[in-house]
């Protein structure tokens, strides 16, 4: 990842611009990348802290997403919210109080793989499965970052034609096989590891945890004891009503958690049946069932699996006479893969 490229993440395209309006709190600043939730947590911790007046509003539009802006009449501003170019903006300072919103897993990059498009890029109607079933034309951006590697990779002579779908669901397949070397995980890392974060008073918090109530609190707790929010955890069954509406609208973490649940189901050979998905998903899936069973591979074929029933026989009836170690993981029994290295060389 070179610098141009982390550069362009953290600052966008106007370093120069002034984005905290209220130049910094002295109580909490949640720094965020767009999509991960940080006007919704400025707004939970605005609420819910005794430290700031009670909120009576809500925030949510039809998507899950907190969609009013840094309006004063609102919030305290005790507790405010910035982009990564609050790193420019505030260079020289330390000691900042800060809330870092970062993934950790997997499924956090997951859940950046869909939102990036979703959130970001084209609003709902601009999901993976647009790839390769032709509901929308793709935008420049889309074009470039991802029709065109696809275009590249598997040797595709008429781009005329729709991309398959088995095609789309191995692309994404192979990233997460290997997901820390994705340049958006790079460029994640490069932010989270930034040298200003190391002068300030910085709390990792972490991205996954916005998937489950549970783990949302537990983190919570974590941040309101770094930082003394004097969060009112008395009130947990409304922070339960706040959370849970917002993220039942949410379709992205809605669907992380089917795909939780079938993974669950696999490791305790549970048989369930399997809802849609869509492709970014069933790759997903895909991934994580070779990075288990080393020689077999996932088949290329358009529909996915129905239950985990099918899951298991695919597994358990592979040909032995098939298997063979599999070129797409990185590694096998921890040392590298020399049949992975041999593919990169080509």
């Amino acid at each position: 990842m070179d610098n141009a490229s982390i550069d362009k993440f953290l600052y966008y395209d106007n370093p120069n611009k002034r984005w905290d309006i209220f130049q910094n709190s002295d109580f909490l600043n949640i720094i965020y990348i767009s999509g991960t939730f940080g006007r919704f947590f400025k707004f939970y911790i605005d609420k819910f802290s005794l430290l700031t007046p009670e909120i009576n509003y809500d925030p949510f539009n039809d998507m899950g997403v907190v969609d009013i802006e840094d309006d004063e009449k609102i919030y305290s501003n005790k507790v405010l919210s910035y982009h990564a170019s609050f790193i420019n903006d505030n260079a020289e300072k330390t000691d900042l109080p800060i809330c870092l919103i970062a993934p950790t897993t997997e499924f956090g990059f997951l859940f950046l793989k869909i939102s990036h498009w979703f959130r970001v890029v084209g609003g709902p109607k601009n999901l993976p499965d647009h790839l390769w079933n032709g509901e929308k034309k793709f935008n420049e951006e889309m074009k470039q970052t991802v029709i065109e590697s696809m275009i590249k990779l598997y040797k595709i002579r008429d781009t005329n034609k729709l991309i398959p779908k088995h095609i789309v669901r191995d692309w994404y397949k192979l990233e997460f096989l290997d997901y820390t070397k994705s340049d958006q995980v790079k460029m994640f890392h490069a932010f989270k590891e930034h040298k200003f974060f190391k002068k300030q008073k910085t709390f990792i918090f972490k991205l996954e945890s916005f998937f489950n109530f549970d783990d949302f609190i537990t983190n919570l707790q974590e941040l309101d004891q770094f930082h003394n929010l004097k969060i009112d955890f008395n009130k947990k069954k409304d922070m339960k009503t706040i959370f849970q509406k917002g993220f039942n609208l949410d379709k992205i973490r809605v669907q992380i958690k089917e795909v939780k649940n079938i993974i669950s189901a696999i490791e305790e050979k549970r048989i369930i049946d399997i809802p849609d998905l869509d492709v970014s998903q069933e790759g997903f899936i895909y991934a994580y069932l070779e990075k288990q069973n080393d020689f077999i591979q996932m088949p290329l074929c358009k529909h996915f699996f129905k239950t985990t029933k099918d899951i298991f026989d695919y597994i358990d009836l592979y040909p032995e006479h098939y298997k063979a170690m599999n070129p797409n993981l990185p590694t096998f029994n921890g040392i590298p893969n020399p049949f992975h290295l041999a593919k990169l060389k080509k």
